[in-house]
């Protein structure tokens, strides 16, 4: 159960019922989450606003989608791997390449860049930092705005797995 219950639009203050409006607009926006935030206006309008900015960056949405769910299976989050999955699919990820995640060194279901993708986001998310050989291995298949993008990405998984994570927000299915 949730430690912070989620707001419904009719009990919400004007200013989150204008954010829910935006929730809205977010193709498989995760709701509760989104609804649990809105006890904080500010919070929920940079969750949100984060939530957008992952929808424009020029990194392959395979490969954010699958850092993205690395992270939250490590981290445990059970909301962000349902949602991210669901994703991941949508952007072309397979039932193989989900799977893979529990071994990504032997799946075969995997290229070299995504199972260096992996390896980084495995590596920022359990050490804080990325050796310089996948760093430099990465930089060899990746320009420099998708590496920031893809510490980004990462950042943006431990993010919101720690805040879905603290406030036990409840799974939902997409």
């Amino acid at each position: 159960m949730s430690r912070a219950p989620a707001l419904e639009r009719e009990q919400a203050p004007e200013e989150v019922r204008a954010l829910y409006d935006m929730v809205e607009k977010l193709p498989g926006a995760p709701r509760l989450t989104s609804k649990t935030l809105a006890h904080s206006p500010p919070a929920l309008r940079l969750f949100l606003e984060l939530a957008r900015a992952m929808t424009t960056l020029t990194l392959d949405p395979r490969l954010r989608e699958l850092a993205f769910v690395a992270v939250s299976r490590l981290n445990g989050s059970a909301i962000c791997d349902t949602f991210h999955s669901w994703l991941g699919r949508k952007v072309g990820l397979t039932a193989d390449q989900l799977d893979g995640l529990a071994d990504p060194a032997t799946s075969p279901a995997y290229r070299e860049v995504e199972r260096l993708v992996i390896r980084y986001a495995e590596q920022l998310t359990t050490t804080g930092q990325v050796d310089d050989a996948v760093h430099t291995a990465l930089a060899a298949q990746l320009p420099t705005r998708q590496l920031v993008e893809l510490a980004f990405t990462v950042a943006a998984a431990q993010f919101s797995n720690r805040v879905n994570a603290d406030l036990q927000i409840d799974l939902e299915h997409p």
